[in-house]
Parts: C-alpha cells; sequence; structure tokens
C-alpha cells in the first residue's frame, strides 16, 4: 500500500526530483533498520579464538601475519583472507 502511493507519487513529480527522492526514501528505510542493532549486546562466540588470544592477529599486520592467514588453519576453520 505504502511503495503504492509512492509510485503514483512519483508519477507527479518532475524527473529531476524522482531520483533523490527514491535515494531518500532508500536511505531512510536501511537507517531505520540499521538503528535497532545499537541495542543489540556484543556476541563474542569466536573472538577468543580467533582474535584476543590469537598472537598473529595480536601481533598487528605484518609480511608474517599475512602470510599465516593464508596457510594456518585455526579452530577447525581457514581464516579469510
Amino acid at each position: 500500500m505504502v511503495f503504492a502511493r509512492l509510485r503514483l507519487a512519483a508519477r507527479n513529480l518532475p524527473l529531476r526530483f524522482a531520483s533523490p527522492l527514491a535515494l531518500l526514501v532508500i536511505l531512510i528505510a536501511t537507517a531505520a533498520v540499521y538503528a535497532q542493532v545499537t541495542r543489540f549486546d556484543f556476541v563474542s562466540w569466536d573472538d577468543p579464538v580467533y582474535v584476543t588470544t590469537n598472537a598473529q592477529v595480536q601481533g598487528g599486520l605484518s609480511l608474517s601475519s599475512r602470510r599465516c592467514s593464508r596457510c594456518t588453519r585455526s579452530a577447525s576453520r581457514s581464516w579469510p583472507g
């Protein structure tokens, strides 16, 4: 119903306003959906294994850590790289 009204309203707008209006509607809808995440708790299912206790990650970015990310398997999963 809402989309039908927007479509009818868009037909009456000059073409130069239709595209920015569509962009504004998309941005507002996206912000409304993602604004909800500010109330969610942080989930740390695998952070200790992959981040906080991982020596390669804690050492920072280097050629060695980049090479290690391509070939090391940790916690039965390969690291993304």
